[in-house]
């Protein structure tokens, strides 16, 4: 198990601690998915363009190498992006569902419960 630990860590450039502490969470059983790192996610059309990027090929490529580890999975999760980083952040913002006091407190501006 320490090996594993020690080749997690090293393929997520993350400290072994890390890993052992997430691991060592109160919540945590025998069959939990525990969060590690988030990592970009290499998609099929980016692999099968004629001439692949190699940070892709990379990517692919430590991917691979963690998934041969024991115990380790993937899952897919939704994170926002922002391309220019605080350069542009506030203006592609954030917006959520609107809610029943929104609906009251802007009533007649043409919003309605599906509104976001």
């Amino acid at each position: 198990m320490e090996n594993t630990i020690q080749k997690l860590s090293e393929l997520l450039d993350i400290e072994p601690e890390t890993v052992t502490h997430a691991l060592a969470a109160s919540w945590v059983k025998e069959d939990s998915f525990v969060p590690v790192k988030t990592i970009p996610k290499v998609s099929e059309p980016e692999l099968m363009s004629l001439e692949p990027d190699e940070k892709v090929l990379t990517e692919k490529a430590r991917q691979d190498a963690l998934l041969a580890l024991p115990g380790v999975m993937f899952t897919d999760v939704e994170v926002r992006y922002y391309p220019y980083k605080e350069a542009a952040a506030h203006l592609t913002g954030y917006a959520s569902q609107v809610t029943a006091d929104d609906l009251e407190t802007r009533a007649g501006e043409g919003y309605t419960e599906n509104s976001g």
